[in-house]
C-alpha cells in the first residue's frame, strides 16, 4: 500500500471508534483502570512485535504505520484519558487542539526537509519532526495571538 497513514486504514476506522465511544460515552466510562492499562501494554505487545516482524521476515524496507495493532494502542490511550481522573490537570486544551491541527499540517514538512537534507536514521528524523513540528506549532499559534492583539489595538 505504500508509505503513510492513508484515510481509508486509519483516518476511518478511528473516526467510527469515535463516533462508538461517543455512543457509549457512560458505558466507556465504567472501565476499570486496570483493564484499560492491561489493554494498553497488551496492545502495545502486539504492535511491537508485528512492527518487527514485519521489518524482519518481509523486508527492511517496508513501513510499519499501517498495522493491524498499531491503532489499539492509540484507542487505549484515549479512552484511559476518559477514564482518569483529569480534575487536577490544568491545560488550555484550546491550545493544544490548535497545536494538533497545525503539527498535522507541518509535519510532513519538517519530514520532508530532514529526509531530504540529512543522512539520519528513521528515528533520528521522526523525534527532531516531533519536537521541531510541536516547536513551530506552538510559535505559530503565540504569533497569531500577536498578530490579533496587534490588530485589536489598531482599531
Amino acid at each position: 500500500i505504500g508509505g503513510g497513514r492513508s484515510f481509508i486504514f486509519f483516518a476511518l476506522p478511528l473516526l467510527n471508534v469515535g463516533i462508538i465511544i461517543s455512543k457509549n460515552n457512560e458505558i466507556i466510562k465504567k472501565i476499570s483502570k486496570k483493564t484499560m492499562i492491561a489493554v494498553l501494554l497488551m496492545s502495545t505487545v502486539f504492535s511491537f512485535i508485528e512492527s518487527t516482524f514485519l521489518k524482519y521476515k518481509l523486508s527492511k524496507n517496508i513501513t510499519t504505520d499501517l498495522t493491524i495493532f498499531n491503532l489499539i494502542p492509540a484507542v487505549s490511550i484515549f479512552i484511559l484519558s476518559l477514564i482518569l481522573d483529569n480534575s487536577k490537570i490544568r491545560i488550555n486544551t484550546r491550545i493544544l487542539r490548535k497545536m494538533a491541527d497545525i503539527i498535522y499540517i507541518i509535519h510532513v514538512l519538517v519530514i520532508k526537509i530532514f529526509v531530504q537534507k540529512s543522512n539520519l536514521n528513521n528515528f533520528k528524523i521522526f523525534i527532531l519532526s516531533y519536537f521541531i513540528s510541536l516547536i513551530l506549532s506552538y510559535i505559530i499559534i503565540k504569533f497569531q495571538e500577536y498578530i490579533k492583539i496587534k490588530n485589536y489595538k489598531n482599531i
